[in-house]
């Protein structure tokens, strides 16, 4: 099966629109700096949805909000 898409990471682009830092992200989000920075860079091979979770509940947000799927 050919891939015509891919899963993008927006989490930088909605830190940047809210002005919040990435290490209080980590912090609110309990998880380690390196981690937050490596979904903000799109540089993620398997997707930790426990993760994702503590994203939207630091940012009190949707998924949808820090990840998509874009075609082409």
């Amino acid at each position: 099966m050919e891939h015509t898409g891919k899963i993008v990471f927006k989490l930088d682009e909605l830190l940047k629109a809210r002005n919040y830092p990435k290490l209080r992200l980590a912090k609110n989000a309990g998880l380690d700096y390196r981690t937050v920075l490596r979904y903000c860079k799109n540089d993620v091979q398997n997707i930790k949805v426990f993760i994702l979770e503590c994203f939207c509940e630091a940012l009190d947000c949707k998924v949808e909000d820090i990840i998509e799927f874009r075609k082409g």
